[in-house]
């Protein structure tokens, strides 16, 4: 994604005393924005999927009397860069950039840049000024600033796990806040990991599963992408494994049950990754917590939750490509499961190209391809 292709209509820079890992996660946190609206008079929701599996919301903007409706994309640039992208309405093609500066460990630096069309940017019921846009980016990063004093990267989604344990309570950790007991109505539970039971797969899907060498040695292909935990300072590796788990199970949970080569990979992935030595039965009382989450919060809500922490936390394709692997490792991927793992990489603000990028690498160290 290019967004620096002009010089800026207007542009801003607020220095704010909160570490730089800590404001990007607010910028990025889809699912905060949603639940608790940082700007006055704005509310967002979630629209059905775009074109391409890309994550749209719909904002409602009350303005000089008028109500104004547009619909965005919160997306990561190449450089790392938030934005936000006006892709229908009266400020279509606009884009909002903030990059993020650390200037001191308690101390960053934010530039909020905006790009408009040569038809400008409207506001309420005119066109805005480059003053009066400067105006709208310092109000937009005070309310940012504001909304940091109750914001923690860490708080509603840290591990409090055990090296060597990640149950039900480490699965509750990992995706922010209480889950519903385990014990979800009879239709909306997977079936225990190896059932028969109604709702299982069928037996003959089991059987196309890999083999379990291919996928050992492409795990041993994708390692390199782990590389991404150790520039995570160490307070930040407990979040960054139980989201990555989380997004794991969210995946699986959205297929159904969990086949034997996707229990073995999940195995395999926490203990190559995070020295994670996990027990069957730990999968799937994870899995059916997460079953039971999604059936009362909804598919949407988890993804976006997960997604945006995965960004924040800069795991999204370690997460990502252990999702496909998982999935990939019982013979193909599941409608569901790819509309989750989609779902997951748009709220984390992953473009569709290195989705699909992510998925061919995978494929070829399975020798797939």
């Amino acid at each position: 994604m290019t967004v620096h292709a002009a010089n800026p209509f207007a542009s801003v820079t607020l220095v704010i005393d909160q570490p730089m890992k800590v404001i990007e996660a607010l910028f990025f946190d889809i699912d905060h924005a949603l639940r608790a609206p940082l700007h006055e008079g704005v509310t967002l929701s979630v629209l059905p999927e775009g074109p391409g599996g890309e994550l749209l919301l719909r904002q409602e903007t009350q303005a000089m009397g008028r109500s104004q409706s547009e619909d965005i994309a919160i997306e990561r640039a190449e450089d790392g860069a938030w934005v936000k992208r006006f892709a229908v309405g009266v400020n279509a093609g606009s884009r909002l950039v903030a990059h993020f500066t650390a200037e001191a460990a308690q101390r960053t630096r934010v530039q909020l840049q905006a790009f408009v069309p040569t038809g400008g940017f409207f506001i309420g019921i005119g066109r805005v000024s480059t003053l009066g846009m400067e105006k709208h980016l310092q109000r937009l990063l005070a309310d940012y600033q504001r909304a940091l004093a109750d914001y923690s990267l860490t708080e509603e989604d840290s591990v409090a796990l055990d090296s060597f344990d990640l149950g039900e309570a480490a699965a509750q950790a990992a995706v922010g806040g209480p889950l519903p007991p385990p014990e979800a109505p009879e239709h909306a539970r997977p079936p225990a990991v190896g059932s028969a039971g109604e709702g299982a797969r069928p037996r003959a899907r089991a059987d196309k599963s890999l083999p379990r060498a291919r996928v050992l040695d492409a795990l041993d292909e994708l390692s390199d992408l782990a590389e991404a935990l150790t520039r995570l300072p160490h307070a930040d590796l407990r979040p960054a494994s139980s989201n990555v788990m989380a997004c794991i199970y969210v995946v699986v949970a959205a297929g159904g049950e969990v086949v034997a080569a996707e229990r073995d990979t999940i195995k395999e992935v926490a203990r190559r990754f995070f020295s994670l030595q996990l027990r069957d039965e730990d999968i799937a009382q994870a899995v059916q917590a997460m079953s039971a989450a999604i059936t009362s919060q909804g598919l949407e809500t988890r993804c976006i939750k997960v997604g945006g922490r995965l960004a924040a936390l800069g795991v999204d394709q370690l997460a990502i490509s252990s999702s496909l692997l998982i999935a990939l490792s019982s013979g193909a991927i599941g409608e569901r499961e790819r509309a989750a793992i989609d779902r997951i990489a748009a709220a984390a603000g992953m473009p569709v190209r290195e989705v699909t990028s992510l998925q061919k690498r995978v494929l070829e160290a399975l020798g797939s391809v």
